[in-house]
């Protein structure tokens, strides 16, 4: 794909493909359109050899709905859902879902390869990234600056005891409130996840006021 900006939502349709941009700084996927969906979706079960790489994704505006009651809206940016695939050399930012403003997964599978997840956010949890029933690697990556009321960065659903998320080389920081909520595996030295359990209010001090406030539940 040569640089330029593209209007979304894109569907990858169950495609085996190597959709290639000419580079992130040059060649982004901007907004929705209108539409009431995510900018790019793995939803019609694609395979793990389809690969997306050299694009900035941005803008979502409300992700797609998932299920009908209650509505439930994901993955701002990027949905992945009953499909795997990879994501290399890409910028998500700038989206906003109730959960997972900048990716989502559902029953799926995905490798981020040298990506960065930035500036998005959820008005539920997940604000960079969700995962429910899912299996996640980030390798050589980076989510920062993503915010939501719960797991501003990433977020695994504790109760669905299938999903994953392997870290390697991998920077968690700088996300509002909390980097990462649920278990993940670190790998490598590089490895960071800049929480701090103590800190209740996420304003970067343990104090009496974090104190007072765990007092008060």
């Amino acid at each position: 794909v040569a640089a330029g900006t593209y209007a979304g939502p894109i569907s990858l349709r169950g495609k085996d493909i190597v959709l290639r941009g000419a580079g992130a700084a040059t060649t982004i996927v901007n907004g929705t359109g209108g539409f009431t969906a995510s900018v790019l979706a793995f939803a019609g079960g694609e395979p793990a050899t389809t690969v997306v790489e050299g694009f900035t994704i941005r803008g979502g505006t409300t992700g797609t709905t998932v299920g009908t009651a209650p509505i439930d809206f994901r993955g701002g940016a990027v949905l992945v859902r009953n499909a795997a695939g990879v994501i290399r050399d890409c910028v998500i930012e700038a989206s906003t879902s109730m959960r997972g403003g900048g990716l989502a997964l559902l029953d799926a599978s995905l490798l981020l390869e040298r990506c960065t997840i930035r500036t998005s956010a959820a008005t539920v949890d997940g604000g960079g990234i969700h995962i429910e029933r899912g299996h996640l690697t980030l390798a050589q990556c980076e989510v920062t600056g993503n915010t939501a009321p719960s797991a501003g960065g990433i977020l695994l659903e504790t109760t669905q005891p299938t999903g994953s998320l392997l870290l390697a080389g991998t920077r968690v920081c700088g996300n509002t409130l909390w980097n990462i909520v649920g278990e993940f595996t670190p790998e490598g030295d590089t490895t960071e996840v800049c929480d701090c359990f103590g800190d209740v209010n996420a304003d970067g001090v343990v104090n009496a006021i974090d104190v007072a406030s765990l007092l008060s539940v």
